[in-house]
């Protein structure tokens, strides 16, 4: 008798239902050859006289029977079953050594690795906290399958398929509750692990959405917490009792989490060797891309992994997908400890074809290794010469609460910076350095400190940021039309700050008219307006002013006043185009009635997170300390500071944010009075610029109490939000920007480009010289960017990595050639990768069970091979190939038509 093995395939039919179709088909076919066959065979001889209608009427026969669309099916080969991907994280974190282990922690690592004697560990605990894990799967499969089903109530289709799947799914979680309960039962002195898996073992009914998604996971973690307290107590005593479990575990508790996941994998009867039995096995390593990794060599696992740990990120969704795509996949197991660095997190689902689960494995300790790391440091990338940059550094400390580190900070050429940083209450502990740049160019921060005894990794014990400093100040223009006391503390302000280049003019009654060069306006950054006179100008200075702006990218700030702004400049376009609101609203002054000013002005809805909306921290309280009341000060919300602030007796009412219909659509408000909500600080692109509107005058009653503290601030703020971050290179009429000068290999640098009127008739287009090694690599163009007829250019670059320079060359209309560059820093950092060395479950788990896969932690990596093969028993053992469009079909009927036409023509029938 035939076994199924002798068998090569069995055919089936995919549309039994069309026999009559077919039969039809076929009947009229074979009538039709009947009738009119014969008369043309004549006396054509044996054999062929039967040969050649048996060869149309074979032809006929297949087509007729591919309407009932054959399908032939066999058993599918292992590759036709899908390759096992093993995905093995590279990244630099996965070379650190988990130093905060407990004993109990070594002993279930040692155990799942092989290392300990046979039997001398009781391991009914771990099978109990997989099968725990792999219920937390199941219930999420259970959620999943409600919203199926709630979605096919809505749309009305298949309601009782999905109601099935629903009950079938709450089957397998109950079956598989049930059997860990059992396990329990046989365990001695485990009666508050058989109390909560008892819990556990009784899930609600199916259409109890709430406590699916509230109260089974709340169980299983409950349920899961007992298993870890009994079998840490159990593996606590193993350890102090047996000298061989003790000296194993100590030799483990040395490995790094890639060597750890190197024997897993590879040790004699390990991952690799078990999963290879049953099906062909495919290795990747994954830091920011993937890379072929041997796992296998003449059917044997290889005795060490060819890669190592030096990865400078950790794309572990778009690696997954990367590993997949284009191959037959049973399963995807992921060695990681689920720290994603790079790439998008938040895309977990589809990152496999539909029935790939994907099994993810915890190389991390639950716990956090014992290390000391920047959480982030910040610093200017860009500041003007002569301007004070601070420089904030976040420690984050694991392990080592109560601890003093020494801080060092470097910036620039200035003089090393030590400060005592106290490590307390498991926080994150914060200290600003600060230094002022009088040197132009690139200037490196570098911020570190000494290696402490016990850190898991000295690699993150330093971080480095580059801070361009302009060689030009910021040029701030101010014109008031009469001295008030706004004007006048801002003038004072201003000319204290070594950063800024500072013009004044008070416009004399007498003699309104003001001259200022052409050339002077259009080179400023920020011109303040307080009050000005409208014939102050003539049209073509104040054309020249709105050019400044519209075309240039300055910024003008327009300060009301009772005489002049806004009231005189609806009369011409170009001071009208400055103006936030439309010429058919006229705005009024609203004073206060009273004796004391009642106006307070806090930050409009979604600006509150403005760094220039933010005022200093509050003064400290009668008899509290500094310390206490700064941290107070900080931690008070931006719209109590600004009520904080002394009142002022008016405000220039201007339209309704809603009001669409007098609000320029650009415009958008700053600040608003608390009360009315009415806007009085407002922002408005205009072309390459923008333009600012403050419908208060009052401001120096800010300085009641306090003095500079509030007012200066404001103001200070508001200039520094309204200048144009500096060009970092000039030369003549040129001036060049990156937005950073150190990147990363292929993370974009933009480049931002000016011409000043200086260079009549500029060329229609430039290009930007990538130079390196003094040799030109590369040719970037630069796009006009702005207002039409601007002077203002851009591109966007990726370079690979090395130095740079970014070189622009243009000649001008007097032959003279003009050139400036910046240089560029192009390196892989790894301080995103090591600023966090703990491990991340969530991720792995989110991963897992987005595909229908498990999580597993490194000390249950010995029930990893049995789940591959279970993930492989739910995939179709039998190969399926459609036979009615496949190309064998093909071939029979045009070989049986082809090989009657050559018979016919030999007969002499054709």
């Amino acid at each position: 008798m035939l076994s199924p093995l002798d068998i090569l395939c069995q055919v089936y039919w995919h549309a039994p239902n069309l026999w009559p179709v077919a039969i039809l088909a076929a009947a009229v076919m074979i009538a039709a050859m009947s009738a009119l066959y014969p008369a043309q065979l004549g006396d054509v001889p044996w054999p062929w006289r039967g040969l050649l209608p048996g060869l149309r009427l074979l032809a006929v026969l297949v087509l007729a029977a591919s309407i009932l669309k054959p399908i032939a099916m066999r058993l599918a080969t292992v590759e036709e079953r899908g390759a096992v991907v093993v995905l093995v994280d590279r990244s630099k974190s996965m070379g650190v050594v988990d130093n905060a282990r407990s004993p109990a922690q070594l002993v279930a690592l040692a155990d799942a690795l092989g290392k300990l004697p046979p039997a001398v560990r009781n391991d009914a605990p771990t099978t109990l906290a997989a099968g725990l894990e792999r219920l937390r799967t199941l219930g999420a499969i259970v959620r999943g399958a409600q919203e199926d089903l709630d979605y096919a109530r809505v749309s009305g289709r298949d309601i009782h398929l999905r109601q099935t799947r629903l009950n079938e799914t709450q089957t397998l979680y109950s079956e598989a509750a049930g059997v860990l309960l059992d396990k329990a039962g046989a365990l001695s002195d485990a009666d508050a692990l058989v109390k909560q898996l008892s819990e556990v073992a009784r899930p609600p009914d199916a259409s109890s959405r709430d406590n699916w998604r509230s109260k089974v996971p709340a169980q299983i973690a409950q349920a899961a917490a007992a298993v870890r307290e009994f079998q840490n107590a159990s593996d606590d005593r193993l350890y102090a009792s047996n000298p061989d479990v003790r000296s194993a575990c100590d030799a483990i508790a040395t490995l790094s989490r890639f060597a750890l996941v190197e024997q897993a994998l590879l040790r004699p009867g390990g991952v690799v060797a078990k999963a290879s039995k049953e099906a062909s096995v495919i290795g990747f390593g994954l830091a920011s891309d993937i890379t072929p990794l041997a796992l296998v060599e003449k059917d044997k696992p290889i005795q060490a992994l060819n890669v190592v740990p030096n990865g400078d990120g950790s794309d572990l969704t778009a690696g997954i997908a990367r590993a997949v795509a284009g191959r037959s996949v049973r399963a995807v197991v992921l060695f990681s400890d689920g720290r994603q660095v790079g790439g998008d997190a938040t895309i977990v689902s589809g990152l496999t074809p539909d029935g790939v689960p994907v099994f993810t494995v915890s190389a991390a300790a639950a716990e956090a290794p014992q290390d000391l790391s920047f959480a982030s440091v910040s610093a200017p990338s860009s500041v003007f010469v002569g301007q004070t940059i601070a420089v904030k550094a976040e420690v984050r400390h694991d392990g080592f609460d109560g601890a003093t580190v020494e801080m060092h900070c470097q910036i620039g050429d200035e003089k090393e910076q030590v400060k005592k940083l106290a490590l307390h209450d498991h926080k994150e502990a914060d200290v600003v350095f600060s230094a002022r740049l009088s040197k132009p160019g690139v200037q490196r921060v570098r911020i570190w400190f000494p290696t402490v005894k016990g850190e898991a990794s000295g690699d993150n014990n330093q971080a480095l940021r580059w801070v361009k400093v302009a060689p030009e100040r910021m040029k701030v223009l101010l014109i008031a039309g009469s001295p008030t006391w706004d004007f006048q503390y801002l003038r004072d302000a201003l000319a204290r700050l070594p950063e800024v280049q500072l013009k004044d003019v008070v416009v004399d009654p007498a003699n309104p008219r003001v001259y200022l060069p052409p050339q002077e306006v259009l080179a400023q950054d920020v011109i303040v307006l307080f009050d000005v006179p409208e014939k102050a100008f003539d049209e073509r200075h104040w054309e020249t002013l709105h050019r400044m702006a519209r075309v240039n990218g300055g910024s003008v700030l327009l300060v009301a006043g009772d005489a002049h702004l806004p009231a005189e400049y609806f009369k011409l376009i170009p001071t009208a185009a400055m103006l936030p609101f439309r010429s058919s609203f006229k705005p009024a002054w609203s004073v206060w009635p009273g004796e004391e000013p009642a106006f307070h002005f806090v930050p409009a809805p979604q600006t509150e997170s403005l760094e220039m909306l933010k005022l200093p921290p509050d003064l400290p309280a009668p008899g509290a300390g500094n310390a206490t009341a700064q941290a107070a000060g900080e931690s008070e919300p931006i719209p109590r500071r600004w009520e904080q602030l002394p009142g002022c007796f008016r405000f220039l009412q201007l339209p309704e944010m809603h009001d669409e219909s007098n609000w320029k659509p650009q415009a958008r408000p700053l600040l608003i009075e608390e009360e009315s909500r009415l806007p009085v600080l407002t922002e408005m692109r205009l072309g390459a610029g923008r333009t600012f509107f403050l419908g208060i005058n009052e401001t120096w009653r800010w300085r009641f109490k306090v003095g500079d503290r509030d007012q200066g601030h404001f103001w200070r703020q508001l200039i520094q939000y309204a200048s144009e971050d500096p060009y970092f290179a000039y030369d003549g009429p040129l001036a060049l920007d990156t937005d950073k000068v150190s990147a990363e290999p292929g993370e974009a640098i933009r480049v931002r480009a000016r011409i000043t009127q200086e260079m009549p008739d500029p060329p229609p287009a430039f290009s930007l010289d990538v130079v390196r090694d003094g040799a030109v690599v590369a040719e970037q163009p630069l796009a006009p960017s702005g207002a039409p007829g601007g002077v203002r250019y851009g591109a966007t670059l990726a370079l690979s990595a090395g130095d740079y320079d970014l070189r622009w060359t243009v000649q001008s209309g007097n032959k003279k050639t003009h050139v400036v560059k910046i240089p560029i820093h192009v390196a892989a950092t790894s301080e995103a990768e090591l600023a966090n060395l703990s491990g991340d479950p969530r991720m792995l788990r989110k991963l897992s069970e987005a595909s229908g896969g498990e999580f597993l932690t490194l000390d249950q990596v010995d029930r990893l091979p049995e789940r591959l093969a279970a993930a492989g028993d739910t995939r179709s053992r039998y190969a399926e190939l459609p036979l009615w469009d496949s190309p064998y079909l093909f071939i029979v009927v045009i070989g049986c038509f082809g090989v009657e036409w050559a018979l016919r023509k030999r007969l002499g029938l054709a």
